[in-house]
């Protein structure tokens, strides 16, 4: 998946916690990067902090920390040596750097916001992108569970790997020490903002492929109560499908939005099992897939 060797020979000192830094520091050691993960004696992580009703925290502590170097020091006394050994270093906003010694060193600088006002976690991050309105548009309700997933934490640790390279690699280049400070708002704001339009905004049709408008780009329940995902915008894929699942279907009927077509689907769909699903498919690629 990712150019193994890219980084090898590198170190990276994560001192960081929770999910942006670490989770950066995994797409670094994923290409090859030696990580040491470091915290303070007697103070873990916060993900493992949350006891058991939030035991979905401590899975993803495991997942994205796995392989790394895990420490724990007293950083008034040790940590200068772990600095000295690293070529990278990730940090939280309001660590004393003064305190230490970074000539000659990458250092990346994880930040919430510019604006001491603001708040920084995920959630207020993301609903600061326009991108956020497709999200609530269509919602009624008086309470909206927010998303599953910390979209905005996942793209902040992109962001933040892509800068912590491209840091290392300039203060290699120049053998001097490089900081740059990576903010969650401003990186869901690069991202997200882009997947919004002013077209969008003025024709108030939020229902569009991603999110469920058309019948060839959808999920669809099974017999079994399983789901299965279908993506057949292109013509071809939609025709072997109609063809594999006998539907009268035509080729602009992939992007119906009536409403007809979808029903079809799920007729079709709710009338075999997973199972069946996957064997009338057998190796045909027409882009269907079962929820895992």
């Amino acid at each position: 998946m990712y150019q193994k060797d890219l980084l090898v020979g590198v170190k990276v000192l994560d001192l960081t916690q929770r999910l942006p830094g670490p989770f950066a520091t995994k797409i670094l050691l994923s290409l090859g990067a030696d990580v040491s993960k470091l915290s303070p004696i007697g103070k873990k992580d916060a993900f493992l902090n949350y006891g058991e009703t939030e035991s979905i925290f401590e899975a993803w502590y495991k997942n994205i920390n796995t392989d790394k170097e895990l420490i724990e020091i007293d950083f008034s006394t040790s940590l200068q040596k772990y600095i000295d050994a690293s070529d990278l270093i990730i940090f939280p906003q309001g660590f004393k750097k003064k305190l230490f010694d970074f000539s000659n060193k990458a250092i990346v600088v994880v930040a919430g916001s510019r604006s001491k006002n603001s708040s920084k976690h995920d959630l207020n991050a993301l609903a600061a992108t326009s991108s956020f309105q497709l999200f609530t548009s269509s919602k009624k309700d008086s309470q909206i569970d927010p998303p599953h997933l910390p979209f905005a934490g996942i793209a902040f640790s992109q962001q933040l790997a892509t800068e912590s390279i491209a840091s290392l690699f300039k203060s290699k280049m120049q053998r001097l020490q490089v900081e740059t400070t990576v903010y969650l708002d401003e990186s869901a704001k690069f991202i997200f903002d882009h997947f919004w339009s002013n077209e969008i905004e003025k024709e108030k049709r939020f229902k569009f492929l991603h999110n469920g408008r058309f019948p060839s780009y959808n999920i669809y329940r099974t017999k079994n109560h399983k789901y299965i995902a279908i993506a057949a915008v292109e013509e071809h894929f939609w025709a072997r499908f109609c063809e594999i699942f006998n539907l009268p279907l035509k080729k602009e009927d992939r992007l119906d939005t009536s409403g007809s077509v979808i029903n079809e689907l799920i007729n079709t769909f709710e009338s075999l099992t997973l199972d069946e699903i996957i064997h009338k498919i057998g190796d045909e690629d027409i882009c269907l897939t079962p929820v895992e």
